[in-house]
Parts: C-alpha cells; structure tokens; sequence
C-alpha cells in the first residue's frame, strides 16, 4: 500500500498512503460486470471512497460502499473474458493505491442438462450439470438446488460439473450452477426428487414350487 511519494501512470495519478488492499472477494466474476465485491481494506475503510479496476493505461472506476470499518463493496464492471485486472481504491476520486490485487474475468457459465435428472428425496445422488463456459480454478463453483440448497460442485470440464444432492422435498426443483457463488446461470432446468418405492406384501404369499 501506499504512503508518501506520488507517481504517473498514464492518465491515472497513483499516491503512496496509508490505505491500502488487502484481499477481494469474489475473485472472479462474468465479463458482464455487476459482480459484488467484498475488499479489505488497510488502514481502514471510509464513507465516499473509489474503486478503480484496471491494468496498464486502462482503468474503470465504480462507487464503493462502505460497509465496516475495513471492509468497502464495489461493484465490478465490464470486462474482456480470461482477463486479469488489478483492484485499488481511492479516498479522493484521483489517487489511487497500487498493491495489485488481482481480479479475474470468467466466461459466463450456461448450465443445459442434468444426468440424472432424478434422484431420492433423501438426497445423495450425484448430479453431473452439463454446459459450457465453466471455468478451471474458478473461485467456488456451485450448485443451486431449489431456493435454499446450495451445494458445493466440483469441476470436471469447461462443460460438466458435478454436486451431491441433499434432503429435499418430494417434488422438482431448479437447478442452477454458479463460478464464483454469486452468479447463477440456468434455463430452468429441473430435478426430480421422488420417494422410495418400498415393497410392503406380495399377493399370493403361496404358489406352487416347480
């Protein structure tokens, strides 16, 4: 982080000062923008402070959010898939810090099918979602089962993921799978939980023996 000197990058003026970034979280989004990002901030965080997203002579600023006295939410923006940019903040809209924390642009992620679309209501099926655009090392790939379930996946392919269902109601449900946590994509794909099917007698309990 930074505290005294200024230096020129570009159009952009970078100040050593006592702020600084210390972590950001998620630390991939889609190349659409609009990821939530949690930052932690050195030195603590203030009301009115930037966010700034770039690399080279290229940068984007967002509003940030304070939220705690050293955490800031911004917003990511656009971006180019498989890219990397650094995330900074500033106190004043024009110096910036430089600790080159790095954010990820992932593809965004398209679940089409499930294998098996089925399974007990009790849960433990292992449920393989088709699709493309799932990305390797991505932060936390998971499933979204219904509107309360969400499982952790793991990555097989930039097509297939796999997840292990938990309890749930008989019934169908929705599933959706997300890179990062955040952001879900799905087409409304369902899951069937069903109920055992358990023998109770067998009609005639006599027969002939051959």
């Amino acid at each position: 982080h930074m505290h005294g000197a200024t230096e020129s990058a570009g159009s952009v003026v970078f100040e050593y000062y006592e702020h600084g970034v210390a972590s950001v979280l998620p630390t991939a989004g889609t190349v659409r923008g609009g990821t939530m990002l949690d930052i932690s901030v050195i030195g603590g965080a203030k009301a009115n402070m930037t966010c700034l997203f770039g690399s080279g002579d290229g940068w984007q600023s967002t509003s940030a959010t304070h939220t705690s006295s050293s955490m800031l939410m911004c917003r990511s923006p656009r971006g180019k898939s498989c890219s990397e940019v650094m995330v900074e903040v500033s106190r004043n809209g024009v110096d910036f810090t430089r600790d080159g924390v790095k954010f990820r642009y992932m593809a965004d992620a398209e679940a089409t099918g499930l294998q098996p679309s089925a399974g007990p209501e009790a849960g433990g099926t292992v449920l393989t979602v088709l699709g493309r655009g799932f990305s390797a090392g991505a932060p936390m790939p998971v499933c979204r089962v219904g509107t309360r379930q969400v499982l952790r996946a793991v990555w097989r392919s930039s097509s297939s993921v796999s997840c292990v269902t938990a309890g749930h109601a008989r019934g169908n449900a929705t599933v959706e799978v997300s890179m990062n946590g955040q952001e879900f994509s799905g087409r409304g794909l369902q899951f069937s939980f069903e109920g055992l099917v358990s023998v109770v007698s067998v009609m005639p309990s006599m027969g002939p023996m051959r």
